[in-house]
């Protein structure tokens, strides 16, 4: 059950900072995804869990391009990740009724729905955004900073 722990933000915005290639910094991400896809069963989620991520690659990557690779463009790129993760997985969580096709729909496809979507997440917002931005910047400038030498 360690795909519950699976640190995905941390590790998505950590190799946005610490690959120059592209392709490597969006690679990582699908990477993780289908890691966590095998020790789990394959949802829907997942595409928009990947959607969140690369979302993620590019935010960070474009701060990075902006700001340089300081502690203040790292803070703000783990939690653009964060939000961004949240923001399009609840979405996904709406679009399909849930995480799961075999249980009944969790929310009305309605905005009301969407809006109870998001507002019962806020919770597991709040951990996420404590429990993964320091992670991120811990990962990130310790991944710049190897990179360095």
């Amino acid at each position: 059950m360690f795909h519950a722990y699976l640190p995905l933000v941390p590790l998505t915005v950590a190799g946005a900072f610490a690959f120059r290639k592209r392709t490597l910094a969006y690679g990582l991400p699908v990477l993780l995804v289908l890691v966590k896809t095998l020790f789990t069963a394959p949802y829907v989620i997942s595409l928009f869990t990947l959607a969140s991520l690369l979302a993620a690659v590019f935010l960070a990557r474009t701060v990075r391009a902006r700001e340089g690779d300081s502690w203040k463009a790292i803070l703000a790129s783990a939690l653009l990740g964060v939000f961004a993760y949240d923001l399009v997985v609840n979405f996904g969580v709406w679009i399909l009724g849930g995480c799961v096709f075999s249980r009944p729909p969790m929310y009305s496809h309605t905005i009301t729905g969407l809006a109870q979507c998001y507002v019962k997440n806020l919770p597991y917002a709040a951990t996420h955004l404590l429990k993964e931005v320091p992670l991120a910047v811990l990962l990130a400038k310790g991944a710049h900073l190897l990179s360095r030498w």
